[in-house]
């Protein structure tokens, strides 16, 4: 068996940078006129950086690009004077940075400018299509491009929601807006029975002038038509409701057995002699049906909620039983053989 010992000793020495420059330039006689003294923190070794970034959903608002200029230093003075141009675009957004020296009056401030240039093409309405902002002074270093702070964009989703479309063929929707620098824009729509919800999406100048104003024309199906009062309003969700003082929303449930039925029709009576006004309406339900169906009566007189319903049923057997009108001011009314 074999041992060895080694052993290590520290060993303090003297750390001089380029020690081998200074030995071989021993000689010199005016060393001063070899080696330059460079004050390391002197304005031309302090870096101005501004980093730039543009967190936009180009598609969602019809935005087809945005600029950004930025200016460091006074113009005028060509030496101290820095510049550069950005440019955002859909599938370009990377964050960008404006990187120069600082300038001989060490100036943290610097000036940007934006432009905006929007599609044509898109659902968005505006007075203008490409818009060029004042130029802002700022000492921030982090600068973010955000349309929704510059601009303003309403969207208004307009829709049909409690009308009764037994008295009603259509609607038109008419919406305005009125600028306050002047500019002005109008959409009409028509709505159905069977008319989804439709958009108005309107660019606007200032994100916080966002009031419209809006009527409706409702067409009956006597052929006559109505109209409802100028409303103002900033709503995003527009419901479009009929104009009539009252309205009897009647609930039909299912009671019976649906081994028995194999479909029930449900008549309805509403009579308004004084306002000429009548309805017969019929509702059906399947013998397997769970849900209520509904039945929404316009009324010209709010204090007259009297009406009269009637239940056929249909059997699996395909016996008709047909029961006799029943008058009620009760909006929930349970479906049976037995009422």
């Amino acid at each position: 068996m074999t041992y060895r010992y080694n052993r290590t000793e520290a060993v303090q020495r003297t750390y001089a940078p380029q020690g081998l420059i200074g030995l071989l330039l021993a000689d010199l006689q005016d060393k001063e006129k070899h080696f330059v003294e460079v004050d390391l923190d002197h304005p031309f070794f302090r870096v101005f950086a501004v980093n730039v970034a543009a967190p936009i959903d180009f598609q969602r608002i019809g935005l087809l690009s945005a600029q950004v200029a930025i200016d460091y230093g006074n113009p005028n003075d060509a030496a101290n004077h820095k510049h550069a141009d950005f440019v955002f675009e859909p599938g370009s957004q990377t964050e960008r940075k404006f990187e120069v020296f600082m300038n001989q009056q060490f100036e943290t401030a610097y000036t940007y400018s934006v432009q905006y240039h929007f599609d044509p093409g898109s659902d968005w309405d505006g007075h203008a299509f490409a818009y060029e902002l004042p130029a802002k002074r700022t000492e921030d270093r982090t600068l973010q491009i955000q349309p929704f702070a510059d601009l303003g964009f309403l969207e208004v989703r307009v829709f049909s929601n409690r009308i009764d479309w037994g008295v009603i063929d259509s609607i038109d929707g008419h919406l305005h807006y009125q600028s306050p620098t002047g500019w002005k824009r109008d959409k009409a729509m028509t709505f159905t029975a069977d008319t989804p919800a439709q958009f108005w999406k309107l660019r606007l100048d200032h994100p916080n002038e966002r009031t419209y104003s809006y009527h409706c024309v409702y067409h009956l199906k006597d052929g006559s038509r109505q109209e409802s009062e100028t409303i103002l309003s900033q709503a995003t969700a527009l419901p479009i409701n009929d104009l009539f003082e009252g309205a009897l929303d009647l609930q039909f449930i299912p009671l019976f057995n649906a081994d028995q039925v194999r479909m029930v029709f449900i008549d309805v009576k509403y009579d308004d002699p004084v306002n000429r006004y009548h309805r017969d309406e019929r509702l059906e339900l399947v013998g397997t049906a769970t849900a209520p169906v509904s039945l929404r009566i316009a009324l010209k007189d709010r204090t007259k909620r009297s009406f009269q319903y009637r239940f056929t049923f249909i059997g699996t057997d395909n016996r008709l039983n047909r029961g006799s009108f029943v008058t009620t001011q009760e909006s929930l009314i349970g479906v049976s053989d037995a009422s």
